[in-house]
Formats: structure tokens, sequence, C-alpha cells
């Protein structure tokens, strides 16, 4: 059956009290996993960890994963390794955690004590369990450009936890040292994008600057599904960024601003994006996804794959609202 548009005035689906909250207190008191492998990213990705966790009052948990495929060990060991290791438990690897917390400390300047874990095995599948063990509402980690040679020869780990995160996930470049002070936020007017605002809010720097971008596409589709499309149709594209602004609460200081750019052919939204990131000197670039209709599909492939590869931008990916399960009728 083929979805419906929504039309333009549906209401936000309920969220839990964590997301009520104003963004610029979204992360107070809320866990979020620090993934890293000691890269110049990663080590980025640990300086904005600290940033969220002083200004933003959010509660940082680490996790490095010991990635056995990059080294030349024969097909059946590695598995056996991996086995072995959730025999074991993680209080054998106590030493490694406080190794990390003093290579952390180093690195920040100050004494941590974040709460650490380490494991054995496919680093994407061990961040999405990590996530998922104690509720994180947001994965920090690193992200860097991926050639064809590199997609090729290795997983991408950003990427792959990116499309399969139940929670935002925040890629940081070697760029970023703090939170983002300019955030370009791409927006088709649907509630996948203005919690991707909000998202970003959260991360924003104090008197920081929000872009909310609408790449217009070259032929406007009358019949385009989804709530976006029906807003503009309705409203047209100066009053629906009007709307979604006014729907959006921020702290004093911090200024969002409409963006619109023509979609050019052969470049695609990606790269009109890009391109907006670089013109406004964006230091994070931000998406985000809602299932089952076009517009999804179609940003959560090959839009965000494209930013993610990239690896010139910090990028945060918000991933849709899941609603709850109907309760089976008797």
């Amino acid at each position: 059956m083929r979805d419906e548009p929504a039309p333009a005035t549906t209401p936000s689906p309920s969220l839990s009290p964590a997301r009520r909250r104003p963004p610029a207190t979204a992360l107070e008191g809320r866990p979020i996993l620090l993934a890293t492998d000691g890269s110049a990213c990663a080590n980025a990705a640990a300086r904005v960890t600290a940033a969220l966790a002083t200004e933003r009052r959010a509660v940082p948990h680490v996790l490095r994963v010991l990635d056995l495929s990059a080294y030349a060990i024969p097909a059946p060991l590695p598995g056996i390794v991996v086995a072995a290791d959730v025999m074991v438990g993680r209080e054998v690897r106590a030493p490694d955690a406080d190794a990390l917390r003093a290579e952390l400390g180093r690195l920040l300047g100050r004494a941590v004590a974040w709460p650490v874990a380490t494991a054995i095995g496919s680093p994407a599948r061990a961040i999405l369990e990590e996530t998922a063990r104690f509720g994180a509402d947001l994965v920090v980690m690193g992200i860097r450009h991926h050639d064809f040679v590199e997609r090729a020869l290795r997983d991408e780990t950003t990427l792959a936890v990116m499309r399969r995160s139940a929670c935002p996930v925040l890629g940081v470049t070697p760029a970023l040292d703090g939170l983002p002070r300019r955030a370009l936020v791409g927006t088709d007017f649907g509630r996948a994008s203005t919690a991707a605002a909000r998202a970003a809010l959260s991360v924003l720097a104090p008197g920081g600057r929000l872009l909310l971008a609408y790449v217009q596409p070259p032929h406007f589709d009358d019949g385009e599904p989804g709530e976006g499309a029906a807003m503009v149709r309705e409203l047209g594209i100066h009053a629906a960024f009007k709307r979604v602004i006014g729907d959006l609460e921020r702290e004093d200081g911090v200024t969002i601003e409409p963006v619109i750019a023509e979609c050019t052919p052969g470049v695609g939204t990606a790269g009109e994006l890009l391109a907006l990131g670089d013109r406004t000197q964006a230091d994070l670039l931000v998406v985000g996804s809602q299932r089952h209709v076009r517009f999804d599909r179609w940003l959560l492939g090959s839009v965000t794959t494209d930013l993610a590869r990239d690896g010139r931008h910090s990028l945060l990916v918000v991933p849709p609202h899941r609603e709850p399960e109907p309760t089976p009728r008797r």
C-alpha cells in the first residue's frame, strides 16, 4: 500500500520526559557513549565528549574495541577469541580500562573517572550493543574520509553505526575540538528534520548559530508524499521556515536562520549540503530520517552515506522516532 502524504498540521509524536526538555538541557544527566580507537578523530571525539559533560552535564561512558579483522589472523581464530572474551567477562579487562582512563586523562589534561569498557570483535556491533546496554542518548565517535579502496578493504564503522543506531550519532572530525559553533541542518520541514534541528541545538555551543537548509529540487513534484512536502504545498517555503523556527526552543544568544539552495543537476542533495557547509563555514552538518516514506530511504541511504564518506565536516545523524508498538487486542 502506498503511503499517503501527511497533512502539514500533523502533531509531533509524544516524546519521553528526557526529550521534552529544552534542547540546551536535553542531555543533562543523560548517558552518552564515546567510542574511541585512539586515532586523531577519536581524540577529537573525546574532547567533544568532555565539552558535553562540562557544558551540557551529560554522563559519558567510554568504549574501546579491538578489531581483530585489522590483523592477519587465520579465519577460525577471531571467532574463538571473541567467544572466549565473552566467557571471561568484563572484570578480566579492568587493567585495560584503567589504562584507557589514564590515556584520556593525558589527552584532556585532567583526571577522568568515566565508566570504561573494552571489547573484542566487530567495532560497529560492539558499539551498538553497548549503546543499547545502558540506553545511551548519543554516540560520539570519530569520522574521517574514506576513499574507494578503504571502503572495499575495511568496514566503515562510523557509517555502519549511523545506519543502525537507535539514538543520534555524532561523527567528529579532527578539526572540531569542542562544541560546534555553527551547525547546518538539512531540512524537508517534516518531523524528522525538526527532530534533527532539536538534536543539533542540544550539542551547539552557547551563542552558536543554527542554519536550516532546504535544498530545493529542480522540479517540484505536487504529488510528493510526506508531511514536509505537504507543508510546502500548503504554506510555501518561507512560511514553512517560519513555522519550524517558531517550534524550536533555544537558549539565549543562539541564532536560527533559514537557507535555501537550488539542487544543481548532477550535484545532488549531499553535494549541495557540502557546498553550503563550506560556504557558511559550518563545523557540523546534521540530517534526520523518517521511516516508510520515499524521502527517508533516499536521505538515510545516499545522502547520509555521501556526507559520512566525505569526512570534511563533523556529522550528526538523528534516527527516526520509534512509536511504541500497539498493544495486541485479545
